[in-house]
C-alpha cells in the first residue's frame, strides 16, 4: 500500500490533491468536467446488446472503436510495469496518472451502461446512453 500511496502523490504535487483513494476514484471525471477531454473514451466500450425481439435485425456498424476503456486498461498496465534504466520524473508522472486512471476504470468497468449499447431496428447504430 505505501508503494501505491506513492505513486499516487506524484500527482498531489501538481493540482490535484485528493485526501484518499476513495475520493480520488472520481478524478478521471472531474478532469473531463474541467475540459480535459483527451480520454472521454476511456470510459466506456459500447459492447453490442441486441434487441433479440426483432428478429430480421442486422447489426449494420459494429466497428470497434479502439480508443475505448479496454484500450485504457492496456495502456495503463503497461504503463505502470514499464521499468525505465534511469528514473525520471516524466515517468513517475506517467505512473501517477495511469494509477489514477486504473483506479477510476475498474469502477467504470463495473457499470452496465458503460459497457454496452443496445441496437435495435430503431437503433442500428445503437443507443448510447451517456450520464
Amino acid at each position: 500500500m505505501e508503494k501505491l500511496d506513492n505513486i499516487l502523490l506524484i500527482l498531489n504535487e501538481t493540482e490535484c490533491v485528493y485526501p484518499d483513494i476513495l475520493e480520488m476514484s472520481c478524478w478521471a471525471d472531474d478532469i473531463r468536467s474541467n475540459g480535459l477531454t483527451a480520454f472521454s473514451k476511456w470510459h466506456y466500450i459500447d459492447n453490442p446488446l441486441i434487441d433479440n425481439t426483432d428478429k430480421k435485425f442486422v447489426l449494420e456498424d459494429a466497428s470497434e472503436d479502439s480508443n475505448n476503456i479496454v484500450y485504457a486498461l492496456k495502456e495503463a498496465t503497461h504503463t505502470l510495469s514499464f521499468s525505465p534504466h534511469k528514473k525520471n520524473a516524466s515517468v513517475d508522472f506517467g505512473r501517477s496518472l495511469m494509477m489514477r486512471m486504473l483506479i477510476h476504470l475498474m469502477g467504470d468497468l463495473h457499470q452496465p451502461l458503460h459497457v454496452s449499447s443496445r441496437y435495435n431496428k430503431e437503433f442500428p447504430k445503437g443507443k448510447i446512453i451517456r450520464g
